[in-house]
């Protein structure tokens, strides 16, 4: 019982590990994707609105990655007919600041999880000795593990998808 106790939790340990490095270069890919996409799109309307408002304030705003404070200020101000409306920026820029937090706080919750089950499953294996004599308490923290792995590993799929958007 031992052994399975010590294979089990150091196999748990291990893969989830490796998964949360992959998983993590991963996010950062998408996440730099999405900083561009939202970098050209913030770029748009800070050209428009620096066409109306203070130039330095507009440009403030853009190199401070107050992107949410420039869709406010466009959506207070009038856009000449003559000058691009920038509809779509107006609608996606939004829409991806939404994602890239989604994604972010979703990243978190997988990270914590994962470094919670890992620091659990580490615990586990120092004490793997003792534990194995109680046959009950050893099926018992065999099923609190899966149960935890699941749980990653639920958190890996939710990421995926919410990065796959």
């Amino acid at each position: 019982m031992v052994n399975s106790l010590y294979y089990t939790f150091s196999t748990i340990a291990q893969a989830l590990a490796g998964a949360i490095a992959l998983l993590g270069a991963f996010v950062l890919f998408r996440l730099q994707s999405l900083n561009g996409e939202i970098e050209r799109n913030a770029s748009q309307i800070s050209s428009v609105l620096e066409l109306i408002l203070d130039r330095e304030e507009v440009r403030s705003l853009f190199h401070g990655g107050e992107y949410h404070e420039l869709v406010r200020r466009l959506a207070t101000v009038s856009i000449p007919p003559t000058t691009y409306q920038c509809t779509r920026e107006r609608l996606m820029l939004p829409l991806l600041l939404e994602r890239k937090e989604i994604l972010l706080r979703r990243f978190k919750l997988a990270f914590y999880l994962t470094v919670g089950v890992i620091m659990v499953s580490v615990g586990l294996l120092t004490v793997a000795h003792e534990l194995a004599v109680f046959t009950e308490l050893t099926c018992v923290v065999f099923g609190i593990g899966l149960l935890l792995l699941a749980g990653c590993l639920g958190s890996y799929v939710s990421l995926m998808l919410e990065a796959l958007k």
